[in-house]
């Protein structure tokens, strides 16, 4: 039976364990066995079903609480990228703040690789930026050594 709902899966579920557990105390009667024995392996299933479900409730927050420390380090890494650009950043059109909107976090961090491509590419090109400005007259006399210095420090 394929169940499509939560509430479906739950019904059946109960419903499963309801008329499995009503043989059990036929068939610990069958074997003679004693009402502690009943009380036992009801106590066993009861522990064990518990057992089951934390466990994977826990494996699941886990994954979120992965998820989430994923997408924190790529967006905080935008964001210093984004404060060490300043006006320089104004023609990216991806904000750290609609990454945010994204409550599903695989889909959030998916989304994030174009955002940091652009941030990534700016270094690349602040290292070209020495061999360009020496074309210009007006950027001739900057240290550029310093600039990259700047820029390192701006993005730690």
């Amino acid at each position: 039976m394929m169940a499509t709902t939560v509430e479906s899966v739950l019904a059946s579920l109960h419903t499963h364990l309801t008329s499995q557990t009503s043989l059990i105390p036929s068939l610990h009667a069958q074997l003679g066995l004693p009402p502690s024995a009943l009380i036992d392996e009801l106590n066993q299933l009861h522990a064990a079903l518990v057992d089951t479900v934390d466990r994977k409730i826990e494996e699941r927050r886990r994954e979120v609480s992965e998820w989430m420390e994923k997408c924190a380090e790529v967006e905080t890494d935008c964001i210093k990228h984004n404060k060490a650009l300043g006006s320089f950043s104004k023609g990216v059109t991806y904000s750290v703040g609609e990454l945010r909107k994204q409550q599903v976090y695989d889909i959030r961090f998916s989304q994030s690789p174009p955002l940091m491509v652009y941030y990534r590419l700016y270094p690349r090109d602040l290292k070209n930026l020495p061999h360009i400005a020496t074309r210009s007259p007006i950027c001739t006399g900057l240290n550029w050594n310093n600039v990259q210095l700047l820029f390192a420090r701006s993005t730690a």
